[in-house]
């Protein structure tokens, strides 16, 4: 998953962005209050630290404002996306014990958000459309997929940007 998707979904913008989220289903369930220790943990750390974790501002009260993690869950419930209650606490919990050092954006020599990169945080977003079923962004598929298309809905198709070589 790149930088740019996980950002998106994070901030919960592609509903209101790409505005094609019909045909979704029913929202699942979501949980905001586990969203919500998140940013406030990010934004903690991230004003603690000068690091980018979710939002370009050192200031705790604006990156939260910014995020606003109520509304950023109802609107992923809405597009079809969970917020995993138990990846997001993990995920916090790996946000606060990271040194500064460690929260720092640069990894194996090429930019990825802390997020990103660290396992504890993999999962925090699940998406339920299958295979072939109507997308707008990329976290609206289940794992392993990702919206493809080049209009509006797009079709969450198997996820083939990341291939592994052998270096053999």
């Amino acid at each position: 998953m790149t930088s740019t998707r996980m950002m998106i979904a994070t901030l919960g913008l592609a509903a209101a962005l790409w505005g094609c989220d019909d045909d979704v289903g029913e929202p699942p369930p979501t949980d905001a209050a586990a969203l919500c220790a998140l940013y406030e943990t990010a934004c903690a750390r991230q004003a603690e630290c000068g690091v980018y974790l979710y939002s370009a501002t050192t200031d705790v009260d604006q990156c939260l404002a910014e995020l606003g993690c109520a509304r950023t869950a109802a609107s992923m419930a809405a597009s079809g996306v969970i917020v995993a209650a138990p990846a997001a606490r993990a995920c916090a919990d790996a946000i606060a014990a990271a040194t500064c050092a460690e929260l720092e954006p640069w990894q194996d020599d090429r930019p990825a958000s802390f997020i990103e990169a660290h396992p504890m945080c993999n999962g925090v977003l699940l998406g339920t459309q299958a295979a072939g079923a109507a997308c707008a962004w990329a976290q609206q598929c289940q794992p392993g997929l990702t919206c493809a298309g080049e209009t509006c809905p797009g079709a969450c198709e198997v996820d083939t940007s990341w291939c592994q070589r052998d270096t053999e």
